[in-house]
């Protein structure tokens, strides 16, 4: 087995395999890491395990580490997706601009419409994704298509990006005026406009945008806009438990890691792109897609800006109305931390905990250190 240069050497004490290892020592070493994956699982609670209900709780996914499985992002605007599509296409093929799905023959897809409905089967998204040579392939316009409950879940893995809800919203709208080549939105400009994409007033992406996270992940983006109730909300639940992994953007830089051990990524670089205030719209030359923003660590981590943090530039007031305007998609939100802390449970933390534990007990045992009675 090839000993292991990253941190996965000290979450599970064992590596993924490399394309150099021997067959019996892949199915070795994928054993031990699910056996670990397995072990770290065994220390949840049945709430918490309720969260979940994607492929990576038995072990990482073995078709897609080969290099035979397929990749679905289900983008959310102004999530984070651009930043994951970035962190996809370094590692596998996927579609220059922003992962979406680009056939040979435009006519089929317009790349004004970057949604996957036009298309009835993961068959067919299969195929055009194998003429166009990518293993990676991403959605943003209009509601998840229903026809992706038929997946063959051992050769696909889906992942989404989810956001504060408000902080989202403020995003979309100056990046909306920004596009446009607009003045500057002004504060009480984004408080109204606010308010008025809230009520659900205005459509956009082939979705209307009041609580969108819900809607599409419900499929209720019907061009006749609908109310939405608490049956959608436990839709969208449902959906969203389903994925293999829900990325919180605020904590993308904590959960990186976890695409290198479950998919075998060997580059994880969560650094904002896309972003307003950050000056990163520049087209790499490799990837052809946003380069990583120079940011300092805590803006990497939190993905700061005052024109786009709910915090800094609504009142106190404002943040609770449009709070409860755009309920759903925080009960949304909250489903996605808990499916990410299940996860990173999974992956990251237990084994780094039970090590330690066992790293003080046998300090302790052999009166090299730790704690004594009395002390």
């Amino acid at each position: 087995m090839v000993p292991c240069k990253t941190l996965l050497s000290v979450v599970s004490c064992c590596c993924l395999p490399s394309a150099a290892v021997s067959g019996t020592a892949e199915s070795d070493s994928f054993d031990r890491a699910a056996s670990v994956v397995r072990a770290n699982v065994q220390r949840l609670s049945k709430a918490e395990l309720a969260a979940y209900g994607g492929t990576l709780l038995e072990e990482p996914h073995r078709n897609f580490i080969r290099g035979d499985g397929l990749l679905w992002l289900q983008r959310i605007p102004k999530a984070g997706g651009t930043t994951m599509c970035s962190v996809i296409r370094d590692n596998v093929p996927a579609a220059m601009h922003g992962c979406f799905l680009e056939p040979k023959n435009r006519t089929r897809l317009r790349l004004s419409n970057k949604g996957l409905d036009i298309y009835s089967s993961m068959t067919q998204v299969e195929t055009v994704a194998r003429e166009c040579k990518v293993r990676a392939i991403a959605t943003e316009h209009g509601a998840m298509p229903p026809y992706t409950r038929m997946a063959d879940r051992a050769r696909w893995v889906f992942i989404t990006i989810m956001r504060d809800p408000l902080d989202r919203l403020l995003s979309q709208i100056q990046w909306v005026a920004q596009s446009s080549g607009a003045k500057p939105v002004t504060s009480s400009s984004l408080v109204s406009q606010a308010y008025n994409l809230s009520r659900g007033n205005v459509r956009w992406v082939n979705c209307w945008v009041d609580n969108l996270a819900t809607r599409v992940f419900a499929n209720k983006c019907a061009t006749e806009r609908s109310e939405l109730n608490d049956a959608n909300l436990v839709h969208a639940q449902q959906t969203l438990r389903g994925f293999d992994i829900c990325f919180v953007t605020e904590w993308a830089l904590e959960m990186a890691p976890i695409l290198r051990y479950a998919l075998g990524f060997s580059s994880v670089d969560v650094r904002p792109r896309n972003v307003a205030g950050y000056n990163a719209h520049v087209f790499t030359k490799n990837g052809g897609g946003f380069g990583a923003a120079q940011v300092n660590a805590v803006e990497r981590i939190s993905r700061y800006s005052m024109a786009s943090h709910a915090e800094h530039i609504l009142h106190a007031a404002d943040r609770k109305k449009l709070t409860v305007l755009n309920a759903f998609d925080y009960n949304l939100y909250d489903t996605c931390q808990r499916h990410a802390r299940v996860l990173s449970q999974a992956y990251l933390y237990p084994a780094m905990r039970a090590r330690g534990e066992r790293e003080r007990s046998s300090r302790s045992v052999s009166g090299l250190g730790g704690p004594t009675a009395g002390a």
